[in-house]
């Protein structure tokens, strides 16, 4: 049975959005380290929860902008109708059949 065009594209953007988040959160986090023992007096002490909720929003804004256009531009594909995925019984491997409407 084939799995629709929308299903398959919503699926592998949310899985870069959320893979792409969760790598600049983790860069965030290393330049927030990075900041608070090269600079321990200017920057240890500043950090408010202003900050926190700007670098938070800088990285959900990031991610967007990387998965975004992965969607946007993958619903503008008019050539596949569905993407099939199916396992044969007797092969121990997947096959991904593309449909060409």
């Amino acid at each position: 049975m084939p799995v629709p065009k929308l299903i398959c594209v919503g699926w592998y953007s949310l899985d870069v959005l959320f893979t792409s988040s969760t790598i600049c959160h983790l860069c965030m986090i290393s330049v927030d380290r990075y900041m608070t023992l090269t600079y321990p007096l200017r920057y240890g002490h500043a950090k408010k929860k202003k900050h926190t909720i700007m670098k938070i929003a800088l990285v959900w804004i990031v991610s967007f902008c990387i998965a975004g256009p992965l969607f946007v531009l993958s619903m503008w594909d008019e050539h596949l109708d569905a993407i099939v995925v199916m396992m044969q019984p007797n092969v121990r491997q997947l096959r991904i059949i593309y449909r060409v409407a």
